[in-house]
């Protein structure tokens, strides 16, 4: 599910794609978004010290009316993963917090929690909508690199994603490639690739500069796969 704090429009249908050998699928999911971002991702923004998982909490106010300005994707079903900050409050949070200790939010970052309700995407987003004081739960993932070697047979990955998404969201390991290589690395989790994962760069291609829909063509290719991984404990 994808969504912006705004009004809702519906976007498309959920297709189930045979990629390469039988045991490799790829479930492509365009999900509903609101409209009206208002601007998109500023450079600015971006904290790049993502060596390990990170937790804070966002004090948010705006008046009645007044756009959050964020563009979430809500695959997982549980947090909001952030995938664009544009005009709004959150970009004056992040604005106001420039030269200091504070941290600010960032695409990728996911939100856990909004004024103490958790574990419903659907909640979550709700209440963004709905809340004008607002405290968010903020989780930083990790970044992880995979190596995944070249050979025969599929890669065995489900993944989901928007339409206008930044990553794959791995929703399942089937029997293949990735599954052989996580057998070789039992027991090093930060080796593995992981149910809940988002992959975020395929070799060359990255998300926020491509998009999902060529992060999945990347990864239908055959060879060597060098994979960026967004992981969160959310």
């Amino acid at each position: 599910m994808w969504a912006c704090c705004g009004c809702a429009t519906e976007s498309g249908l959920t297709v189930e794609e045979q990629v390469g050998q039988p045991s490799d699928f790829v479930m492509a999911e365009p999900i509903p978004v609101a409209g009206g971002m208002g601007g998109c991702r500023d450079p600015g923004d971006v904290e790049t010290n993502w060596d390990s998982p990170k937790v804070f909490s966002a004090p948010i106010t705006r008046t009645a009316g007044a756009r959050l300005g964020l563009e979430l994707d809500l695959a997982d079903k549980v947090t909001a993963c952030v995938v664009k900050v544009g005009e709004g409050v959150v970009h004056d949070f992040n604005a106001a917090a420039r030269g200091t200790e504070k941290p600010r939010i960032q695409p990728c970052d996911r939100i856990a929690a909004v004024n103490g309700v958790r574990g419903s995407a659907e909640d979550i987003f709700n209440r963004l909508q709905s809340d004008t004081h607002l405290t968010l739960e903020i989780h930083r993932p990790q970044c992880i690199m995979l190596s995944i070697p070249d050979g025969e047979g599929s890669l065995g990955v489900k993944v989901i994603y928007g339409a206008t998404g930044s990553t794959l969201f791995v929703t399942g390991i089937l029997p293949g490639r990735v599954h052989e290589f996580n057998r070789a690395s039992a027991g090093k989790e930060e080796r593995e690739l992981r149910l809940s994962d988002r992959i975020f760069r395929v070799n060359h291609i990255q998300g926020d500069q491509h998009g999902a829909q060529a992060l999945l063509e990347e990864l239908k290719r055959p060879g060597r796969k060098e994979l960026l991984i967004h992981r969160s404990n959310s």
